[in-house]
């Protein structure tokens, strides 16, 4: 198999058990005890990882064919693909969101949302003339903190749909 079989508009299963096939030609027959069930196995992990990560496993230059003299185990290839595997960037951190909704709730009226004085409490929290239509307290709070220390744009965007 060339490396024009693989190619990037293919589905991911499909590109997946290709790999998978490629893996196999680079190793003396296998030995898995069960070679349909150890390629659907290794094609779903596969499928869990970007393409070029993917294709650097199979680099027969410096991939696991490069380093491994017998086929190995779904769980060394897997350990390898985490190695090899670009970083995801850590969950953003909504820590502040959540104080900010706490300290609102705290000193924000309880009742109806359309009640005047509601409204009121909200504009004066918030520094801004009037509640966009649609917004609560939960949607100001997250646009709010969307602009983190630049209250001048919050209030731009704030005026800006007031505008609409």
């Amino acid at each position: 198999m060339s490396g024009q079989d693989f190619e990037p508009q293919s589905s991911a299963m499909t590109y997946s058990k290709r790999a998978v096939d490629r893996l196999f030609g680079y190793f003396p027959r296998s030995s898995a005890s069960d070679p349909e069930i150890f390629t659907v196995g290794l094609a779903q992990l596969l499928m869990a990882y970007d393409r070029a990560t993917v294709e650097a496993m199979l680099s027969p230059i410096s991939g696991i064919p490069a380093s491994c003299k017998y086929l190995p185990s779904i769980a060394e290839i897997k350990e390898w693909l985490e190695d090899h595997a670009p970083r995801r960037p850590a969950l953003p951190d909504y820590t502040h969101m959540l104080e900010e909704r706490k300290r609102l709730d705290a000193i924000l009226p309880s009742g109806p949302k359309n009640a005047p004085t509601f409204r009121q409490q909200l504009c004066e929290t918030f520094k801004i003339r009037d509640v966009p239509p649609g917004f609560d307290t939960c949607a100001l709070v997250q646009l709010r903190a969307q602009y983190g220390r630049n209250a001048q744009g919050f209030h731009d965007h704030i005026e800006r749909l007031l505008a609409v």
